[in-house]
């Protein structure tokens, strides 16, 4: 309901952009919050296998974008090609999420391996 609210109609452009981008945040700080839910109710999982088996899917989502150049911008910004814009801010925030992502995405996925293999271990007699 937050990405229907029409904020360029009464706001300026300015502040409708980052109206929209609070949005943004309060919409994907939900679907996580409910990812974490899902996986310490429905899923039993522990607080370690929890915070893997929440980051890994969000770390590869990411760097799969930074495979496609999305960040593209970014470095042409910090490079100099561009202008300073009023979005500068978010492509910066853009590039640090793609980097974290990057580092995080083998780690996330070597422990996510690691609690499978111990769970699986506990299960079998």
């Amino acid at each position: 309901m937050l990405y229907a609210i029409p904020v360029e109609k009464f706001m300026t452009l300015e502040s409708a952009q980052a109206a929209n981008v609070i949005f943004l945040a309060i919409v994907a700080s939900w679907r996580v919050a409910l990812l974490i839910v899902f996986l310490k109710r429905g899923a039993a999982l522990s607080g370690t296998a929890v915070v893997v088996a929440s980051l890994l899917p969000l770390t590869i989502i990411v760097t799969a974008l930074a495979a496609l150049n999305l960040e593209k911008a970014v470095f042409e910004i910090m490079g100099g090609n561009m202008q300073q814009t009023q979005n500068d801010a978010a492509y910066f925030i853009l590039l640090v999420i793609t980097v974290l992502s990057v580092v995080l995405s083998p780690i996330m996925l070597i422990l996510y391996c690691v609690l499978m293999y111990q769970a699986r271990k506990a299960k079998t007699p």
